[in-house]
């Protein structure tokens, strides 16, 4: 967006000195030097004039200029999206009064990651809820690809079976179905290719600065008190989907470690590794 123009008051003072000295004077022998001195001097005064003006127009998203808006963002801890305009850009860290005052919340979280990733996703944040009997549930909020949030509670079994450790402490399974501060990320579709040359610890060909962008995101934005069990980035529609929570390839209770011994006693994934990319964030 082209900076708005000088506002009108008053003339230029190089134009206000030649408005008010006569041009015979300005002609005059002997006086074209002191008048030369006077113009460089409101010259400089009309250069500080503008680089007031315009430093103050670099505080207002709306209107400053497009290398402005990365300073902006980093003071109200937001990012640029990977496909997102200047304008639109700027429209939501004009609206940062508003979305900054609520931080924590699970559907804030889920479109700050929409927002980011240039596949425009649905983005999923899964809170395990307290259940100490019967089936394992968990609080479902998920920002839709067409602008909406939705919320609903559906099954989610995470590690009822097979417990969780920290690399400090072992919790079996029983005692994690009261951890109602895990929660889960899902994005799908995933953006990056899962095939080929691709990153490692992510198994993606994930750009590093994307990776990093997100797990700031995710740090910047979730509650304090919620522990980030996973990221998981799906290239299957169908799995995580509230609605069908039985689906096969859904987490079964096994899925606290990465491993698990199946019936022949062989040592297998726990997780779905076909069709689901997994970020462990380091401090949840």
């Amino acid at each position: 967006m082209p900076i708005p123009a000088l506002p009108t008051i008053g003339r230029s003072l190089r134009e206000g000195l030649a408005s008010v000295t006569p041009t015979w004077l300005i002609n005059l022998p002997g006086f074209r030097n002191l008048y030369s001195v006077a113009w460089t001097i409101c010259l400089i005064g009309d250069c500080l004039r503008e680089i007031a003006w315009e430093g103050q127009i670099a505080t207002y998203p709306g209107a400053c200029q497009p290398d402005a808006l990365v300073l902006h963002g980093q003071s109200r801890g937001l990012l640029q999206g990977e496909a997102e305009s200047n304008d639109h850009f700027g429209a939501r860290l004009r609206a940062w009064r508003v979305t900054g005052n609520q931080q924590g919340k699970q559907a804030i979280l889920a479109q700050q990651i929409q927002q980011y990733l240039g596949n425009n996703p649905l983005v999923r944040v899964i809170q395990r809820l307290p259940i100490l009997s019967g089936p394992p549930v968990a609080m479902y909020v998920t920002a839709n690809t067409d602008g909406t949030v939705s919320e609903t509670i559906a099954n989610w079994d995470w590690d009822s079976i097979s417990g969780y450790t920290d690399d400090v402490t072992t919790y079996v399974g029983p005692v994690c179905r009261g951890f109602w501060a895990d929660a889960w990320i899902v994005v799908y579709p995933g953006e990056w290719s899962i095939a080929g040359l691709i990153t490692p610890l992510t198994g993606q060909r994930v750009p590093v600065v994307a990776h990093e962008a997100i797990l700031n995101l995710v740090a910047q934005w979730k509650g304090e008190h919620i522990f980030v069990r996973a990221i998981m980035f799906s290239y299957n529609a169908l799995l995580f989907d509230p609605t069908t929570p039985g689906h096969a390839g859904n987490p079964d209770g096994t899925w606290g470690y990465w491993h698990k011994i199946d019936n022949s006693g062989n040592v297998v994934a726990a997780r779905n590794l076909t069709d689901v990319r997994y970020w462990i964030p380091a401090h949840g």
